[in-house]
């Protein structure tokens, strides 16, 4: 665990500014059997937004993005990144702006502009007070997880989504982009888009640019 991070990275080739008042660290958990990787970031949205939920009862502005951010009042407070360790173990990484100062990140430039937890009215808390909340989270999901599978996590996730039905902008290459409404996440994390015509696309790898209000 860290509070400061001098080569924080996120999804892609995305860096993830860590200065100090941030909460970074990464977790080794066994992936469960024919399962994608991406289950866990999945997992660990969940156990960031309970986390946070418990400091203040946010409503509608907190907001899990596909596939790995969190939002509070459309500002990206958090992210997590997945990734496969020797075929049968996840490295989930996770990184929380818990009281980093705003100047520590106006220089990040980004669809959902990066937000602060302490920045929003009536939440006070620490990198440390919250890294004990979140992995008590973690561990208590993640045996559920291991019980029920991705079907119950997925149904959670999607408790913090308020999207579904909206219409989302898409990306899946660099410079283009296209709107369609946002269904859900299927069984295995995708994202589920349905056309103007009713047709129905599911994508593993593209970027959410923006939500119709």
């Amino acid at each position: 665990m860290a509070f400061r991070q001098d080569a924080g990275r996120g999804r892609g080739n995305n860096s993830w500014t860590s200065p100090d008042g941030g909460l970074y660290f990464s977790i080794l958990l066994e992936k469960a059997k024919n399962r994608p990787a991406t289950d866990l970031a999945f997992l660990g949205g969940v156990a960031i937004a309970d986390a946070l939920s418990e400091l203040k009862p946010y409503s509608g502005e907190l907001t899990l993005k596909w596939p790995n951010d969190v939002l509070i009042g459309g500002k990206k407070v958090a992210g997590l990144l997945a990734e496969l360790e020797g075929g049968s173990h996840v490295i989930l990484g996770v990184g929380v702006n818990v009281s980093t100062a705003a100047s520590d990140l106006r220089a990040v430039s980004a669809k959902f502009p990066p937000g602060v937890v302490n920045s929003f009215a009536g939440v006070k808390t620490t990198p440390e007070k919250l890294a004990k909340s979140l992995v008590a989270r973690l561990a208590h999901l993640y045996d559920w997880y291991g019980e029920d599978g991705f079907e119950a996590i997925r149904e959670r996730w999607l408790g913090h989504c308020p999207w579904v039905g909206r219409q989302i902008q898409v990306s899946t290459e660099p410079g283009k982009f296209f709107w369609s409404t946002f269904t859900g996440i299927d069984g295995d994390g995708a994202l589920v888009l349905t056309d103007a015509e009713g047709k129905s696309q599911t994508l593993l790898s593209a970027e959410i640019l923006c939500c119709s209000h």
